[in-house]
């Protein structure tokens, strides 16, 4: 199958199945506007990155503040917050940093606790390593409002590896030593700590803290929220084009893959408080699905892996930022 010049081999991600390798793309010059991505985006562990000390010309930042972190809270209906109002500083609904004039619109996530793994909801499509589902306690972070954008990424890295070329669609053909590289630099770039969600990160923000249990990110409707199989013509799709969660997330399901920080590992039945998954194994998690997958690896809970150089054209990433 050919994909706008990109080889594909039977590009099979599924967890607990060998996926077949696919050749990665080849370079090609994108010298559109970047106004299309600026008009966008304005509208509205193994390791932890630290943040550079040197400052740059090309940054900006800005925020959107709340007098009452309740107030985000109660908006998507939130279980107790480990964010509030008695900590020393005010934390801001919304971040945007601002690199080589490209926006990077980060969302606040509440902290807070939920039941993480194989919920009722999930039904019959639930794996084995799903299971047993279990308490999670989070502290309250921001995530990227999209998964990284080819823009974004070209801002930061300079280049652009994606098999399918648009400013406004997810990068891809990025390992998860790729993904945590353009962390370090956006780290650096902004004075930050950008890093990967943990896989508890990950689903709690895909649950909205599950304040409401759907199967998918924001719907119990896959086709609200997600580009997949059956609707994607086979190809990654412009971010922010369905429906966002509760949060305010976008394509949290489908579209492409997402690494996580975790290495991947078994759950376990105890209660855990900012968990960071394995400290042992050769895999790292991916999670939500992607347009060339089926309707059940879109599902809140499904979990992937895959080795940390791995590229293909239907894995990208999302990022982080700690307060």
């Amino acid at each position: 199958v050919r994909f706008r010049g990109c080889t594909a081999v039977k590009d099979y991600i599924v967890s607990g199945k060998e996926q077949e390798a696919q050749s990665p793309a080849s370079s090609a010059n994108i010298e559109k506007d970047l106004q299309e991505t600026r008009r966008y985006v304005s509208t509205d562990k193994p390791t932890n990155n630290e943040p550079a000390k040197k400052s740059f010309s090309n940054v900006t930042s800005s925020t959107t503040t709340i007098d009452d972190i309740e107030e985000t809270r109660r908006e998507v209906g939130g279980t107790t917050s480990l964010i509030n109002k008695s900590q020393s500083a005010p934390f801001n609904k919304k971040i945007v940093d601002c690199v080589k004039g490209v926006q990077f619109p980060m969302i606040l996530i509440p902290g807070g606790t939920f039941i993480m793994g194989a919920t009722n909801v999930q039904c019959v499509d639930i794996s084995d390593d799903e299971k047993p589902p279990h308490q999670v306690s989070l502290d309250g972070f921001y995530m990227g409002k999209t998964m990284v954008t080819q823009a974004q990424w070209e801002a930061v890295m300079g280049t652009n590896p994606s098999c399918f070329k648009g400013l406004n669609l997810p990068v891809e053909m990025v390992s998860y030593d790729d993904a945590l590289e353009f962390c370090r630099r956006l780290s650096e770039m902004t004075g930050k700590n950008y890093t990967l969600p943990t896989e508890a990160q990950w689903e709690f923000a895909s649950r909205c803290g599950q304040t409401i249990d759907t199967k998918f990110s924001g719907s119990d409707n896959i086709e609200d929220v997600a580009w997949y199989k059956n609707n994607s013509n086979e190809q990654t799709h412009p971010v922010a084009e369905k429906k966002p969660n509760a949060l305010e997330l976008y394509d949290m399901s489908g579209n492409v893959w997402e690494w996580c920080l975790d290495r991947y590992g078994v759950y376990t039945n105890h209660n855990q408080i900012n968990p960071t998954g394995a400290t042992t194994g050769d895999f790292r998690v991916l999670r939500g699905g992607s347009f060339n997958h089926d309707v059940k690896h879109s599902r809140v809970s499904y979990r992937n892996f895959d080795f940390p150089s791995r590229r293909i054209n239907s894995v990208g990433f999302r990022i982080v930022l700690i307060p």
